[in-house]
């Protein structure tokens, strides 16, 4: 299962999530974020671009239908990440967005409920996953805690930036949770039923069916030479 997920041939259909390749630089560099993203994150080049500054980070780009829609670094350093995710056994999820174009589809929740099999593949000794997000963002808040993340109780205010809390998650699913269901991804995406899923899909499909021809087709061949 996890091997499929993260191995995916290109052409695949559904959500699935990926390590960084070279060349998919580019196409998370033509990401376009809402207002509201904004708000509560830098510039997709200056967040790119601090990753290099980073220690010891790992770049994750969340594909649909083989179209790159989403990207998140898990930071593994905990001299970087001691004021939020203190341990060796810890990492923080850092920069997570979702293309302006494919929001309000269920991505980042059912992005967030896989990272328990992206650190089984990839950080096996990780047993909880922290992040921080900004009091005010509320849609971002909603999003963390439909994927399991609860609040430690911890506030930081950082000069300059809003104040933000402190959530954390164990890294793979525990007994008795009731986080959102990955198996269920398409029919919360796309429909609650058989019916609405294929009318869900066929939206979906329109609605994104005039984004730019050629960034599609560059999307795709960089994800085949990546793989």
């Amino acid at each position: 299962m996890i091997g499929r997920l993260l191995s995916s041939a290109p052409g695949r259909q559904g959500l699935y999530i990926r390590p960084m390749r070279r060349l998919g630089r580019r196409t998370i560099a033509r990401f376009s974020l809402s207002t509201e993203q904004y708000a509560f994150l830098p510039p997709i080049d200056r967040v790119l671009a601090r990753y290099k500054m980073k220690r010891n980070a790992h770049e994750y780009v969340i594909w649909f239908d083989s179209r790159a829609v989403g990207y998140f670094q898990l930071n593994l350093d905990p001299r970087e990440t001691s004021h939020y995710a203190a341990g060796d056994d810890v990492c923080g999820l850092e920069a997570m967005c979702v293309d302006s174009r494919y929001q309000g589809h269920g991505v980042a929740v059912s992005a967030l409920d896989l990272l328990g099999d992206v650190v089984t593949e990839f950080h096996p000794h990780i047993q909880r996953i922290n992040l921080t997000v900004a009091v005010k963002n509320h849609r971002a808040r909603r999003a963390y805690a439909r994927a399991g993340f609860k609040q430690t109780g911890t506030v930081l205010q950082i000069r300059n930036e809003p104040d933000q809390i402190v959530l954390t998650r164990f890294a793979r699913k525990q007994s008795g949770d009731t986080r959102f269901d990955p198996g269920n991804f398409r029919a919360f995406v796309l429909g609650e039923s058989e019916s609405d899923l294929i009318k869900g899909r066929a939206r979906f499909a329109s609605d994104h069916r005039n984004t730019d021809v050629n960034s599609n087709r560059t999307d795709e061949r960089e994800n085949h030479e990546a793989a």
